[in-house]
């Protein structure tokens, strides 16, 4: 095959099959990756891709002919190029930090909702309560509570506010049932 391949292509078969087919190989893997991709998240990837395509080329048109191993250095970036991508990367940074700050604040803001909504409950039914209490209070003062003659204010009170605390827990439970009364 040695012979097949200088009687083919003479002496300098390496230049027509390896050096002047690296440069294209180069061009067809950097034509389809961007540049962030052939600098750095796939430059490893480059030696063996070019390894392969050398490889497939001389197995066609020159059999003889057995890439080992490729190395390639990192390549020169022009500094107009290289600063452009630089601030490109800072700007995308920049948003990207910008994105997850403005999350944090929505998240924050959410929160302070429902801290609100829950206090807000929690004063209401602290109200209704005394809304009952003051008006049981009045009322039995007054005598007007006949049904609920002989009973302490207080335990009436107490009654009321364990019904309510039941009745709330089944409201919030989906359950639509008769509103009952539960001794606490």
């Amino acid at each position: 095959m040695v012979y097949e391949t200088i009687k083919n292509y003479t002496i300098s078969y390496d230049q027509t099959w390896i050096f002047d087919r690296i440069h294209h190989a180069i061009n067809e893997f950097c034509s389809v990756h961007t540049l962030q991709e052939v600098y750095i998240d796939r430059f490893a990837e480059l030696d063996d891709s070019l390894a392969r395509s050398l490889q497939a080329s001389c197995n066609v048109w020159a059999p003889g002919i057995e890439i080992i191993a490729i190395r390639v250095t990192k390549p020169r970036i022009p500094e107009s190029i290289r600063s452009n991508y630089e601030q490109m990367e800072a700007e995308k940074t920049k948003l990207l930090i910008a994105t997850q700050a403005q999350r944090v604040v929505e998240k924050e803001a959410q929160t302070d909702r429902a801290r609100a909504v829950i206090e807000a409950q929690k004063q209401a039914a602290v109200s209704v309560r005394y809304v009952i209490f003051s008006c049981l209070f009045l009322l039995a003062r007054s005598g007007s509570l006949s049904i609920f003659s002989g009973f302490n204010v207080s335990l009436i009170f107490t009654f009321l506010c364990c019904w309510k605390q039941n009745n709330t827990n089944n409201k919030n439970n989906n359950n639509n049932s008769v509103l009952t009364w539960k001794k606490m």
